[in-house]
């Protein structure tokens, strides 16, 4: 017997833009385990990096629930703040980045979250600590149809 599918309306409370705040601290290794924020449903426009971590930091987001990467900022910096406008490289349909992306034209596309993500520091030195904000839009996000 051949299964079936229904979609389910589900209604979103748009919040505009969202800004999470969030405080790395390292430990003695220069490591902060994999911390769960609620972040929201919607595009990633910006994220800001006071630079309080060591030069060879790594901040890595994750999506909470499936663990796929997000981002991944490799800082280069220490005392110096740093802005970006998020994109990744195409990807196919099962979220590996498309080999001839980098050398494409207009490839980037916006990263959506869909709720939580995850945050994790590597080599950020002896007990440093830093913000990191990101700014997600919610605007429009709307009804959404998920198909169970």
């Amino acid at each position: 017997m051949a299964g079936t599918a229904v979609a389910t309306v589900i209604k979103h409370r748009s919040r505009g833009i969202v800004r999470t705040n969030i405080t790395m601290v390292t430990d003695a290794a220069g490591d902060a385990t994999a911390t769960t924020v609620g972040v929201g449903f919607g595009r990633l426009v910006a994220v800001f990096y006071d630079g309080g971590l060591d030069i060879s930091a790594t901040i890595t987001l994750k999506d909470a629930k499936g663990l796929a990467s997000l981002l991944v900022i490799t800082t280069g910096t220490e005392g110096t703040p740093v802005k970006l406008r998020p994109t990744r490289i195409v990807q196919n349909q099962v979220g590996a980045d498309i080999a001839a992306g980098a050398t494409l034209v207009d490839v980037n596309r916006d990263i959506y979250l869909s709720g939580k993500v995850t945050v994790t520091v590597a080599a950020g030195g002896n007990a440093e600590t830093g913000k990191l904000s990101l700014i997600v839009d919610e605007d429009g996000i709307g009804d959404i149809a998920l198909t169970v």
